[in-house]
């Protein structure tokens, strides 16, 4: 999985991208065990070019299903 992620780096306007897996002794994680965070140029590479990329289609198709749930939210610094 983390490999099929870091290919996500290849899409043109991906500034930044980091898979890490949850390491809180707090125990608020909601069943969540790992994140991916990312940064985009701007709000049209993400919603033109990155959303339908092939890569990231394909990178769908192969990681939801692993998942029991996905949590997704952007925002702008």
């Amino acid at each position: 999985v983390k490999q099929a992620a870091e290919s996500l780096k290849k899409i043109p306007g991906v500034t930044a991208l980091q898979f890490a897996e949850n390491v809180s002794p707090e125990g608020l994680d909601k069943g969540y065990t790992h994140c991916l965070t990312m940064s985009f140029a701007d709000e049209k590479v993400r919603d033109e070019v990155y959303l339908p990329h092939p890569l990231h289609q394909d990178f769908v198709a192969f990681f939801v299903p692993k998942t029991k749930a996905v949590l997704v939210f952007d925002y702008w610094k």
